[in-house]
């Protein structure tokens, strides 16, 4: 398991990596906030560039909940499995094993919220609380259902998998990559990193942690072996003001509102792609103390809060 370790930095409580060499014991899967320091070149490191390109696009292709062509998207407007492919069905059971391990606090299930906050459009704005109300009654994980892999939703679900996408991505990746050759490679995707061996002269890789008061800033570092996922979720990325208040883009599925507690950017460092995705996004909205009681019940995973 993870080692755990408790550091307070300047006003943040931050739980840091200390030793990342462990078994997972998260879901099998067969960053603008984040940066490394460098990338060290590997060979065929043209070929490896563009297999990651062409293959997130179309990975990612699938999953664009905004697109009527997408798989999720036909998915959305047909009800029912739509000739989902492999990653999807995986990536959709990932997805509710890891909303049982968050006590639902990862859902899937959000986009008429994030549509009904206007997120979508040039002009969000705080949608009527009846209306928030009546939006939450119609989202939740049980509202999806499986049989031998064939999904149903119901009538009002619209599914967005894309807080757990850039996670689940870049793991499957990472692993094509490996059974291909690939030795050392790290792979960015926004919020998301994903480590692969380490660094051709053999040292880890260093990822740099934005400071979400200044995130033009750099506030910490961390080092990690390959085969893990650094993946931070904010409120200080995709969020509108109103009346002197802000409200961001990830919203608490209990009531429908926008994370609004004591944190403001949760890293989490994990072995599963789409763990490091799920656990760092529900840890936003449970808030500190929460957070800090669901990773010492947890071994699979490392903990940095602000």
């Amino acid at each position: 398991m993870f080692k755990k370790s408790f550091v307070l930095f300047f006003l943040a409580i931050c739980l840091f990596l200390t030793s990342c060499s462990t078994q997972d014991k998260g879901p099998n899967e067969n960053f603008s906030s984040m940066k490394s320091d460098e990338i060290e070149p590997f060979k065929n490191e043209e070929k490896v560039e563009k297999f990651i390109e062409t293959r997130s696009s179309e990975l990612f292709a699938k999953w664009d909940a905004q697109s009527s062509e997408s798989e999720i998207g036909m998915f959305n407007n047909s009800r029912r499995n739509s000739d989902l492919s492999d990653e999807t069905i995986q990536l959709l059971l990932n997805s509710m094993s890891l909303s049982e391990k968050t006590n639902g606090l990862l859902d899937i299930t959000l986009y008429p919220l994030t549509r009904l906050w206007g997120f979508e459009s040039d002009e969000p704005k705080k949608p009527q609380d009846i209306l928030v109300s009546l939006m939450v009654s119609k989202c939740g994980m049980d509202t999806i259902s499986v049989n031998n892999n064939q999904f149903t939703i119901d009538q009002f679900t619209m599914l967005n998998p894309s807080v757990v996408t850039k996670g689940f991505a870049a793991a499957l990746i990472a692993s094509e990559l490996e059974e291909d050759g690939c030795e050392s490679a790290l792979i960015r995707f926004e919020d998301h990193i994903r480590t692969l061996g380490k660094k051709e002269n053999g040292e880890k890789w260093n990822v740099a942690l934005t400071d979400p008061f200044q995130p033009e800033q750099v506030f910490s570092y961390v080092s990690v072996d390959g085969g893990l996922s650094v993946s931070t979720k904010g409120t200080f990325r995709n969020y509108f003001e109103e009346d002197g208040k802000r409200y961001c883009d990830i919203f608490d599925p209990r009531n429908g509102k926008p994370v609004d507690n004591d944190l403001i950017s949760v890293t989490v460092i994990s072995k599963s792609g789409i763990t490091a995705d799920a656990f760092a996004t529900a840890c936003l909205i449970m808030g500190s103390k929460e957070a800090v009681e669901f990773y010492q019940n947890n071994d699979d995973f490392e903990l940095i809060m602000v």
